[in-house]
């Protein structure tokens, strides 16, 4: 953006009113070339300039090669595939029961004291809903959906889901019961078949 000049007889017309209604313009030891002369200084200002002194300007963006620029695609492109969904599940969960008792003996020792199991419950809740952002993608119906879970045919991603299953039952979430339960029926059933 270009600096903003203003002609001084607008400045004149708007400054003629600014003495007797703003408080940060005193009258005292104060005339109107004083602030003409502020006003001037501020309006002749590049905005911009300024600005960029706290967002630290455009210079800071990284420059990216196509090449580069083809492998972030490719990996925004596999963040949406069914493999990643499934393993960012399998992660979320088992990640938090790793670091769960960790972080419980840390603030066991805190004063002022902290209640342990609220501490223990409020994980719980933010941990298995993240994972449940991811597992409630999983479309049984679709064929990659069903490619992916056969990769993830063992007893951790198994555990991770009767974790999972395990909350919402004590939540009363049905729904989230039942839909969890389907994917283990498909382990059950659908792959003991093709063994």
């Amino acid at each position: 953006m270009a600096p903003i000049f203003v002609p001084n007889s607008i400045i004149l017309n708007a400054l003629s009113m600014i003495p007797a209604l703003n408080p940060c313009f005193p009258q005292k030891n104060k005339t109107h070339l004083d602030l003409i002369s502020f006003l001037t200084i501020f309006m002749s200002m590049d905005m911009n300039r300024i600005f960029d002194l706290f967002a630290g300007g455009n210079d800071d963006l990284p420059i990216y090669t196509n090449k580069e620029l083809a492998e972030i695609r490719k990996i925004e492109e596999f963040k949406e595939t069914p493999v990643f969904k499934l393993g960012m599940f399998k992660k979320i969960i088992f990640n938090h029961i790793s670091y769960k008792d960790r972080i419980i003996h840390l603030f066991k020792n805190v004063r002022p004291k902290l209640d342990v199991f609220e501490l223990d419950k409020a994980g719980d809740i933010v941990t298995f809903e993240r994972g449940w952002d991811f597992i409630s993608q999983c479309k049984l119906e679709e064929s990659e959906w069903r490619e992916s879970l056969k990769l993830y045919n063992n007893k951790d991603f198994k555990g991770a889901l009767k974790l999972t299953l395990k909350f919402y039952q004590g939540l009363e979430e049905y729904e989230k019961c039942a839909y969890l339960k389907k994917i283990l029926d498909f382990f059950k059933k659908d792959l003991a078949t093709q063994k």
